[in-house]
């Protein structure tokens, strides 16, 4: 998986999380008092940055994985070619 790859699909899963969380914070602010609204938000924004993180950990560790895997292919090939 490439670069160009692995950021459309953090992109999109980013998007998704946006679409699902947006509008439930959206609707309960529009009866929630101001302190209400603000913990409201914050709820929200927590857990959409948990959601980031966790990209961010998948990205990383495929990133390592790809890594990895280069290394070892690198080392196949010496190996073949003597």
């Amino acid at each position: 998986m490439n670069n160009a790859t692995v950021g459309k699909l953090t992109y999109r899963h980013v998007r998704e999380t946006l679409a699902t969380y947006q509008p439930i914070a959206y609707s309960a602010i529009a009866d929630e008092s101001i302190d209400e609204k603000l913990a409201t938000a914050e709820k929200a924004y927590r857990i959409w940055m948990k959601e980031v993180a966790g990209l961010l950990a998948e990205c990383k560790k495929l990133g390592h994985d790809l890594h990895s895997f280069h290394d070892q292919l690198s080392t196949f090939e010496a190996k073949i070619a003597g």
